[in-house]
């Protein structure tokens, strides 16, 4: 009789912790976002808010050009990075976008550069669109009419690291998503870059490099 009520006291044990375990935390739900802005080489800085319903604010969206450094949300990188910030100072996380909280690198999906107007442009996770699942939210971040000078090919030769001219539209679309249940947007299934080289005969190769994102199982 014992032993079945130690089997018993045993099984109960390990419901309890499961239930503790598959509990999700509950976010806060926001108000809908919608913002489209206009981003230049000579203003490429942005930043919007996201609201709670009851009209508090919960999170900052900040975007920089790439080689920027601010004391409060840190460093960006490549072309054009977003983060997603929260208003609490206290919150453990300084960024929502990254893919792990052991994910020590700048780079993101939020982070702009393949992608824009190459053979990436349409992959799901690193195109023009992307989409993040966060905290009971659905969040859109998407590049439209990129132009840029001077040509790939000039970039190359004159080894840039980035245009000297370039313009794009960006939009951030924010709506409530419970099904959002992270606490950070957590990696993708696969990431697409998109590189670019002179040939011999001073044509463009274009090379598109698809592969695990490096993130997954770190945690």
């Amino acid at each position: 009789m014992k032993t079945g009520v130690l089997i018993l006291f045993a099984v109960c044990t390990l419901c309890q912790c499961h239930a503790q375990d598959s509990k999700t935390q509950v976010w806060p739900v926001v108000s809908n976002l919608r913002a489209t802005f206009d981003v230049t080489d000579k203003n490429p800085n942005i930043e919007t808010t996201v609201f709670e319903e009851a009209g508090k604010p919960l999170y900052r969206i900040i975007c920089h050009e790439g080689d920027f450094e601010d004391a409060e949300t840190g460093s960006y990188d490549l072309l054009f990075h977003c983060k997603l910030v929260p208003v609490d100072t206290k919150d453990r996380f300084r960024d929502l976008f990254v893919p792990s909280d052991r994910w020590r690198r700048s780079r993101t999906r939020a982070t702009f550069n393949s992608g824009l107007d190459d053979k990436c442009s349409d992959h799901p996770f690193y195109g023009q669109r992307r989409t993040f699942l966060v905290r009971g939210m659905k969040i859109k971040l998407e590049v439209a009419h990129f132009t840029f000078k001077p040509t790939e090919a000039e970039i190359l030769e004159k080894g840039l690291i980035k245009p000297t001219q370039y313009g794009f539209s960006f939009g951030i679309d924010v709506i409530p998503d419970s099904t959002a249940t992270g606490e950070i947007a957590g990696p993708a299934p696969q990431v697409c870059e998109d590189d670019f080289s002179l040939g011999k005969d001073g044509k463009i190769i274009e090379k598109k490099s698809l592969y695990p994102d490096p993130a997954q199982g770190i945690r």
